[in-house]
């Protein structure tokens, strides 16, 4: 076999082993979410304002112990094409299958926060184990497009076996 091959070969090697690394040590629950995959980016149109956030864990009416094994993060808010584009990264841990509904709450600075009522909640089902990207769309009443987005804190509703 020649040098370059060699070379070639060793190359893919290391991007295979680093992914796999970046895979296992990077999908953990953080409390400060960090830059986004780059596989975070729903499509190739710009996304503007983008504003790193927080999940809100807090949930009164949350099975606790169910909670705990629903891990978030890569969370983020921005403006796509006059609509509210707010992600997080779930992944469900435990044995059960599990249904997650939150509130994809976000602040417009001088018009207030949004995404908090019932009529915003997102709800997606979870095989043990499961890990997605999920990204809800709103469009603000009467807020002006790509006007300045203060906090991203999308936050826990429900969650429930089954």
């Amino acid at each position: 076999m020649g040098r370059t091959k060699k070379l070639l070969i060793s190359a893919a090697i290391a991007v295979v082993v680093l992914t796999v690394l970046g895979a296992t040590f990077g999908n953990g629950d953080s409390r400060k979410s960090v830059r986004p995959l780059a596989d975070d980016v729903p499509s190739p149109r710009a996304i503007t304002g983008r504003v790193f956030g927080v999940f809100r864990r807090s949930c009164a009416l949350c099975d606790h112990r169910l909670k705990s094994y629903i891990r978030t993060g890569h969370v983020w808010c921005g403006w796509q094409n006059g609509t509210v584009l707010i992600h997080v990264t779930m992944r469900n841990t435990s044995a059960k299958h599990v249904t997650v509904n939150w509130h994809p709450a976000y602040v417009i600075a001088r018009g207030g926060e949004h995404g908090k009522g019932r009529t915003s909640i997102e709800s997606n089902r979870f095989d043990p184990g499961e890990r997605r990207q999920l990204l809800a769309k709103k469009h603000p009443k009467g807020v002006r497009d790509g006007s300045r987005i203060s906090v991203c804190k999308p936050s826990f509703s429900t969650i429930q076996s089954g």
